[in-house]
């Protein structure tokens, strides 16, 4: 870059609102490994889960920020103007907190690549921090956006209750409040699941986007459950009083929570009474089922006696079968033994030291080249979801080397290797190899919505 265009890009840098303390060292690293890009009116800028993707900063013009509700459904959480930040949140997450974004007017913006920032970022400390400021922010208002209770809050009030929003970190098993204790304020899960207990009975599980503590605060009474996390899990505190003066100030919040409140109650009367129903959810928790979004199920009575095409046809493609027949009973299903893909907290994940298992954008867990075989992954998975399996490489030498084999009519060496194995949704295939040798259609991945309606 020549050193006047560099300058004007380091000057320009240094001039937005967000980025008026940025080091000269730091801008001039940043204007060099960037790449200037401009979007018309009407543009949509795409966002990326991977981290491969790109992050910019806004130079000029108004963009309409977009998520996707818990329905799916695109909604904003507000605009970004000169010196804003998106496509960020990919540094600090495995998945962007954007669906989109829409230019609103003409858009000049500076680009860098996430691996090049990754690269770079001990040379930019404070750059680094107004990142992560920037990702904390938006995380806590895309919280707030995705609970149906605030709805009716508009998007500059929902950025503003953001700031009152204080994270804390649960570990698994920790027990944020117990029943009988007194209510201090509402949480929401940014991300995590927990589970309610009264009397020791689970009575449901929650998850990413819901909210508890309510009750305690609109009725002025104890803790009626005690919440339990069954994975590591991140919450959004609200003061009492700060949901007081919500309440308050906009009556039909109240109305929305006292009918959440008489529906949990309702649900947790039925299963308090229903022993089948406790089981059910006992069994779904043992296992896993609530862990991730589909599960993959069979029914017995429509498969041939000993029939194990399924298994064999999952070997045939991968070398060993990565899924098993007769796990966990739940009424007329078999729940496979199979990796729950699990969407919060993967213990797998969090065993891996080479970081070798990664999401994929089909929302499947995929064990990448990365992996060792160390097995820490195999002994982690608490639903033994996941083995060794040994594979075999072709000598990797050079062709001068495979030519000098050849020459001595010597066949490749191959190299045994030991990986980790596990269920990915057949990725990289357009078909799921147990699904289509299915010779009745008794084996399916279903939602666990469908698998637990109640």
């Amino acid at each position: 870059m020549a050193p006047l265009a560099l300058n004007l890009q380091v000057d320009a840098l240094q001039s937005l609102p967000n980025l008026a303390e940025l080091p000269t060292n730091e801008a001039t690293i940043l204007a060099r490994i960037g790449v200037f890009r401009a979007f018309a009116a009407g543009d949509t800028i795409p966002i990326a889960r991977l981290r491969s993707s790109q992050c910019y900063v806004i130079l000029s013009g108004v963009a309409d920020t977009v998520i996707l509700d818990r329905d799916g459904e695109p909604i904003s959480i507000g605009e970004l103007g000169e010196g804003d930040f998106f496509g960020n949140s990919i540094f600090f997450s495995s998945h962007s907190l954007l669906y989109a974004v829409q230019a609103q007017t003409q858009i000049f913006a500076l680009q860098w690549s996430i691996e090049r920032l990754h690269e770079k970022k001990q040379h930019l400390p404070l750059f680094m921090r107004l990142l992560e400021a920037s990702y904390l922010q938006r995380r806590a208002v895309s919280a707030l956006s995705r609970v149906p209770l605030f709805s009716h809050v508009s998007v500059e009030e929902r950025a503003l209750l953001a700031t009152q929003l204080t994270r804390q970190e649960f570990g698994r098993n920790t027990v944020i409040f117990e029943q009988g204790s007194a209510g201090q304020a509402l949480y929401l899960i940014e991300q995590g699941q927990i589970a309610v207990e009264q009397h020791g009975v689970i009575v449901a599980t929650l998850s990413d986007g819901d909210f508890f503590g309510e009750m305690a605060l609109l009725s002025a009474t104890p803790h009626n459950a005690t919440l339990r996390c069954l994975t590591p899990t991140r919450c959004l505190h609200l003061p009492g009083a700060v949901f007081a003066a919500q309440v308050a100030q906009h009556p039909s919040l109240e109305a929305a929570v006292r009918r959440v409140i008489d529906e949990r109650v309702h649900h947790s009367e039925r299963v308090r009474g229903d022993q089948t129903r406790q089981h059910l959810i006992k069994v779904a928790v043992r296992y896993g089922m609530f862990r991730g979004s589909h599960v993959l199920v069979r029914q017995p009575a429509q498969c041939p006696p000993d029939c194990r095409i399924c298994e064999q046809a999952c070997a045939e493609r991968f070398g060993q079968t990565r899924m098993r027949l007769n796990g966990a009973k739940i009424e007329d299903w078999d729940i496979t033994q199979s990796c729950r893909q699990c969407r919060v907290g993967a213990e797998c994940v969090e065993a891996c030291p080479e970081a070798a298992i990664q999401w994929d954008d089909n929302g499947a867990l995929r064990i990448t080249d990365a992996c060792t075989g160390c097995n820490e992954c195999v002994l982690a998975c608490p639903y033994d979801a996941v083995e060794s399996q040994t594979i075999f490489l072709q000598n990797q030498q050079g062709p001068l080397w495979q030519l000098w084999q050849r020459m001595r009519q010597q066949s490749h060496q191959i190299q045994p290797k030991t990986v980790a194995s596990k269920c990915d949704l057949c990725a990289g295939y357009d078909d799921r190899a147990c699904l289509s040798q299915c010779p009745t259609g008794s084996l399916q991945l279903i939602s666990i919505e469908e698998l637990f309606p109640f």
